[in-house]
């Protein structure tokens, strides 16, 4: 009975101890078609290939030149040609700021658009007007509407803001004649306080305009253009516009806002300026241009008067200058 069992026993005990890693058949032979692979049982371990061989699962590197069904690099191609769209690979989109001046724009400096700038930052041209001040070339601008003759405002070209300047009558002459001396500006000047010059046109020294009311080739001239002038009691005689001239506007005379001088009674002083119709600068009935005191007359104008404060239609002796003065303008 028990040489029967351990007849039993004895193929279950062999099976036990058999290992397939030691069974010949399992090894590839030689020079084989084919190679096996094993598998791993660490699902980190990577692939291995051997020659010739095509592995089974994902390949560390792609192949040279291919690329994989899911790759999403954003890495631009180093042989798309310049000014090519980055996803499609046709022409690039024109754009403000591109530094090209396309269709629609009036300019584009690409990062040097500014609203500071020549070129705003939607590629339009900066102008007076449109509310930002472009460096270099504007004082202010408070935009369309804004910039207007009154005191304070931006001036209409946008130059800077309207400032207020005196002018005022100054009193009688420290000669008693129509003789200036060998320098009738300077002699003028003299009249006025520290920090103005007489309103006084004398030629190729000081004038106004050399074509009626056209103050382009001025010299030496005394008037700003787009500034307020007040009396010295603070009413508002006049704000030029860019003829820098006393109430003119679209190319002639028109009354001031308000006399020079407010007139207390008696009202007797007389101004001269050496200025003509048109303020062109006058020749005759100027006691032969200031020099001689001695003969002749001189036209002289009424500061007291909102019109013919130039010239008044009234002529003084050259040998009584006694009530004549000029107009100081403050600088």
């Amino acid at each position: 009975m028990k040489a029967n069992l351990a007849n039993l026993l004895w193929p279950l005990a062999v099976a036990a101890c058999y290992s397939p890693n030691n069974d010949p058949s399992a090894s590839a032979t030689a020079g084989g078609s084919e190679s096996s692979t094993a598998e791993s049982t660490d699902p980190t371990m990577p692939t291995t290939m051997t020659s010739g061989s095509t592995a089974v699962g994902t390949s560390a590197t792609a192949d040279s030149g291919s690329t994989g069904a899911d790759d999403e690099s954003t890495s631009e191609d180093p042989s798309r040609p310049t000014g090519t769209d980055a996803t499609s690979g046709g022409p690039a989109v024109p754009f403000c700021g591109d530094g090209t001046v396309d269709p629609n724009e009036d300019c584009d400096n690409g990062e040097d658009n500014a609203l500071t700038a020549a070129c705003r930052p939607d590629c339009t041209m900066a102008r007076c007007g449109d509310g930002d001040i472009w460096a270099g070339e504007e004082g202010c601008d408070d935009g369309d509407g804004d910039n207007v003759l009154e005191i304070g405002a931006c001036a209409p070209d946008c130059s800077g803001d309207i400032e207020v300047r005196t002018i005022t009558q100054r009193g009688n002459f420290l000669v008693d004649d129509g003789d200036f001396g060998n320098n009738p500006v300077a002699s003028a000047d003299a009249r006025c306080l520290a920090g103005e010059v007489a309103l006084f046109a004398y030629p190729n020294v000081r004038e106004a305009a050399l074509d009626p009311f056209d103050t382009s080739r001025s010299l030496d001239w005394v008037l700003l253009p787009f500034t307020a002038y007040t009396n010295d009691v603070g009413d508002l005689v006049w704000i030029t516009d860019d003829v820098a001239l006393l109430g003119v506007r679209d190319g002639g005379q028109q009354p001031l806002l308000a006399a020079i001088e407010p007139c207390v009674d008696p009202c007797l002083q007389r101004n001269v300026s050496g200025l003509a119709d048109g303020w062109l600068t006058r020749i005759t009935n100027t006691c032969s241009l200031w020099t001689d005191g001695s003969i002749g007359d001189a036209r002289v104008g009424d500061p007291y008067a909102t019109e013919g404060f130039l010239d008044s239609g009234e002529s003084r002796g050259c040998d009584d200058f006694s009530r004549v003065g000029v107009y100081c303008v403050e600088q």
